[in-house]
């Protein structure tokens, strides 16, 4: 498979929620708690002690960066008086919610983004399969 059609597919189905590995899901059985395997393929999410900081870094970064390009939109738009108070209301509520709304799309494109770097090894499925 190439690579352009793997990331394709891997990220493709990251952002319907579901596992990139096999389209199985879903793999949150709330919006902010994921479960430990795919209920496809059971495939071990947690692939190594850590392996979510990437994930939060990414939500992270989408967070804010959502935030600035709201923050200077909200500027430009409205300048030479630009409502501060409503400036900033709007940015503590943004900082509350983009996170919150991105968490289980930071979750499974990290996922596509370790598949795709890193592919499944045997030992990651439940040794009765």
């Amino acid at each position: 498979m190439g690579s352009r059609r793997k990331a394709f597919i891997l990220f493709g189905r990251a952002l319907l929620l579901r596992c990139p590995a096999c389209a199985g899901g879903p793999l949150f059985s709330y919006w902010v708690r994921a479960r430990t395997a795919c209920p496809g393929c059971r495939l071990n999410l947690d692939r190594e002690e850590g392996h979510f900081l990437g994930a939060m870094f990414l939500n992270l970064v989408v967070a804010e960066l959502l935030w600035v390009l709201g923050l200077i939109a909200g500027i430009v738009l409205t300048w030479p008086a630009p409502p501060w108070t409503l400036i900033m209301v709007g940015s503590i509520t943004a900082m509350i919610l983009f996170p919150l709304f991105f968490y289980p799309f930071s979750r499974t494109l990290w996922y596509a983004f370790d598949l795709y770097f890193q592919p499944v090894q045997k030992k990651e499925f439940p040794s009765e399969l």
